[in-house]
C-alpha cells in the first residue's frame, strides 16, 4: 500500500482504485525487476532534453584551444563544462582548469574560458524527459492530461493500458524541470515491446509513431528513438530480424520493426515508405562510406525530404563515429564530388556531424573551405554576418555547432 500511495501522491491523473490496479499488475508481472540493467532499481529516469540530446556533441573551438594548452603541459580535460582536468595517467586527482591555465601562463585562455557562453548554456535546463516503467505512469498516459486519446482509461481502447503494463511497455513524458512528479506533462510517447518472430526471448523497445500533447518539435521523438536504440544494445544485443508488438498492446502505426544489415540499397524502404513496418539499421552501419553513392543511384525515386529524413534517421540509428564514416573513409576528392553535386544534401548531412570525430584535420579544413566558398558564391559576402547573427538565436532548430565550425 505504501508503494501505491507514494505514486498516487505524485500524480493525480488517475483514481486511487486505478492506481492500485496499475501497481498490482506492475508488481505481479515482474515490473520491479524488468529492465533493471537500465533502471537500476528506479522506476523513473530523468534526462535534460537540451543537454542530453541536442548538445551532446557540441563543437566549441575554445574548448579545443584549452585542450591543446593543457595537453602541452601534461594535463587532460575531464569535463570542460565543469572546468575539471587531471594529470595524464592520474585520473583520480582532478584540478580546476582555470587554475592550471593561470599556473602555466595562459591568462588569455583563462579569461576566455571564464566568459565562454557555451559553458553556461550547457547547464541551461529548458525541458526534461522522464522515462517510466511504473504502472501508474503507464495507466495515466491519456487520463487527466491536457490531450485526448482513445487510451483514456474509460475510452474505447482504455483496456490496452493494463496489458501494456503487463507486457512491459514504457512511457516517456516531456516535462518542465519543475514538474518532476509529472503533474502537468507537455507531451507523451508510448514505448512498446517488440518480440522477435523467431526467438521469443529476443526483444527490443521502440516508440510508437504518435506524440500526444501540445508539442510540435521533433527533438522529443528523436531523443526517445535514440534512447531506445542505445538501451536495446544492453537488453537485446542480438538485434536481428523482424520484431512484432503483442496483439494485446495498442499501436497507432508501428506494429512491426525490421532490423536490417544493408539498409541503404533501398533508401525508401529503410525510411518505411514502402513497407508497413519500421526499419532500423545496425549500429555499425559500415556502409555510410558510400551513402552519397546510394543517393546518386536512387536519385530518380527519392524526393528531397527523403534524403533529409535519411540523414536524420542514420543519426538516430547509429553511433556518432559511424555517422562520420562518409568523411573519414573517403578521400577528399570523393567528398568534394558530392558536395558540388548535392550541396544542400551535403550541408544537411554535415550539420549533424560531431566535428571532433573527423580524423583527418587537413581534410576537415578542405571541406570547411569548400563550404565557405559555396556560401560566398550562393549568399554573397554578407553570409558571414548572417551566420554570426545566428549565434544569438535561442532555437534548437538552428545547427549552432555547424555555424561555429563554418566560422572558424
Amino acid at each position: 500500500m505504501k508503494h501505491i500511495k507514494t505514486f498516487i501522491s505524485l500524480t493525480e491523473a488517475i483514481s486511487l482504485a486505478d492506481a492500485r490496479k496499475a501497481t498490482e499488475i506492475f508488481i505481479a508481472s515482474g515490473g520491479k525487476q524488468r529492465y533493471n540493467e537500465i533502471f537500476n532499481g528506479k522506476d523513473r529516469l530523468y534526462y535534460d532534453l537540451a543537454d542530453t540530446f541536442n548538445t551532446s556533441y557540441i563543437y566549441n573551438p575554445l574548448e579545443n584551444q584549452v585542450k591543446v594548452a593543457l595537453e602541452n603541459s601534461g594535463y587532460s580535460i575531464v569535463d570542460y563544462n565543469s572546468g575539471i582536468a587531471s594529470k595524464k595517467g592520474d585520473e583520480k586527482n582532478v584540478f580546476k582548469i582555470q587554475k592550471i591555465l593561470n599556473k602555466i601562463g595562459e591568462l588569455d585562455l583563462k579569461n576566455k574560458m571564464d566568459a565562454d557562453p557555451l559553458r553556461s548554456s550547457s547547464t541551461k535546463k529548458d525541458k526534461m524527459i522522464v522515462i517510466s516503467r511504473h504502472g501508474v505512469d503507464i495507466a495515466g498516459q491519456s487520463t487527466g492530461r491536457n490531450w485526448v486519446s482513445c487510451k483514456e482509461i474509460n475510452a474505447s481502447n482504455g483496456r490496452y493500458v493494463w496489458t501494456e503494463i503487463e507486457k512491459g511497455s514504457l512511457v516517456a513524458y516531456l516535462i518542465t524541470p519543475e514538474d518532476v512528479n509529472i503533474e502537468k506533462p507537455i507531451a507523451r510517447i508510448i514505448i512498446g515491446v517488440y518480440i522477435n518472430e523467431k526467438d521469443p526471448e529476443n526483444f527490443i523497445l521502440y516508440p510508437d509513431s504518435s506524440v500526444y500533447g501540445n508539442y510540435k518539435m521533433d527533438d522529443f521523438m528523436d531523443f526517445v528513438k535514440k534512447w531506445c536504440t542505445d538501451v536495446n544494445r544492453k537488453l537485446s544485443p542480438k538485434n536481428d530480424g523482424t520484431y512484432t508488438i503483442s496483439d494485446k498492446c495498442y499501436a497507432d502505426r508501428v506494429r512491426q520493426i525490421n532490423i536490417n544489415d544493408e539498409p541503404f540499397s533501398n533508401i525508401r524502404g529503410y525510411l518505411g515508405l514502402e513497407n508497413s513496418y519500421v526499419q532500423i539499421a545496425r549500429k555499425e552501419l559500415g556502409d555510410t562510406k558510400n551513402i552519397f553513392k546510394y543517393i546518386e543511384e536512387q536519385e530518380s525515386v527519392l524526393k528531397e525530404r527523403d534524403v533529409f529524413n535519411l540523414f536524420k534517421k542514420i543519426k538516430i540509428d547509429t553511433e556518432p563515429i559511424y555517422y562520420a564514416g562518409f568523411i573519414n573513409e573517403n578521400p577528399y576528392q570523393n567528398i568534394k564530388k558530392y558536395l558540388d553535386k548535392y550541396p544542400n544534401f551535403f550541408i544537411n548531412y554535415i550539420t549533424a556531424l560531431d566535428y571532433n570525430l573527423i580524423s583527418d584535420k587537413k581534410k576537415e579544413h578542405q571541406i570547411r573551405k569548400a563550404l565557405q566558398s559555396y556560401f560566398l558564391e550562393s549568399e554573397g559576402p554578407d553570409y558571414i554576418e548572417g551566420f554570426k547573427a545566428l549565434l544569438t538565436w535561442e532555437s534548437y532548430d538552428i545547427p549552432l555547432n555547424f555555424v561555429r565550425w563554418i566560422l572558424l
